[in-house]
């Protein structure tokens, strides 16, 4: 804690705040998560930490999630993004329970617990971004410029248009 407290604190001074909100905001989400005892409810919350940090628009949300995600975290593969990303509209759009086969049973029916892993990897992957940002100033700087972050880690629409 000692060792991350200077960039903290940088990030979270009056006259650095603007320049870093897209990563204070993400802080801020990731705390309120943590508040949240369910887990459908909790999980948009880290979602929009994780949008808060590496997506540059709504509209491309998307695509900067399936695809930005897996280049910005090694231990995150292409497929396991979409299912980052396919559980937040799970959530947010259709109203659905963490749970969907497995209630009322001690068994966790097995795309039950796909949710649970795709639950758990996007808390790891944003605590591993915010991490990284207070690490390192330059990986910081990167993710608070939108056209820096754009070219570093590139998405593209269904057209094929840069993102």
């Amino acid at each position: 804690m000692s060792r991350l407290w200077g960039p903290l604190s940088h990030f979270l001074d009056d006259r650095f705040e603007p320049t870093y909100r897209r990563i204070v905001s993400a802080m801020k989400y990731f705390e309120l998560a943590h508040t949240i005892y369910f887990g459908d409810l909790r999980y948009p919350v880290i979602h929009a930490a994780l949008a808060s940090m590496i997506c540059t628009s709504h509209k491309q949300n998307k695509a900067q999630v399936t695809q930005g995600l897996p280049q910005l975290v090694s231990f995150i593969s292409i497929t396991e993004a979409e299912e980052i990303y396919s559980l937040c509209c799970d959530f947010k759009h259709a109203a659905q329970a963490m749970l969907q086969k497995s209630r009322g049973t001690s068994v966790i029916d097995p795309s039950d617990q796909r949710r649970i892993d795709a639950t758990n990897l996007l808390h790891k992957a944003v605590r591993h971004l915010l991490l990284e940002s207070l690490k390192d100033r330059n990986f910081a700087d990167m993710l608070v410029n939108p056209a820096l972050l754009r070219q570093t880690y590139q998405a593209f629409d269904s057209r094929g248009k840069l993102v």
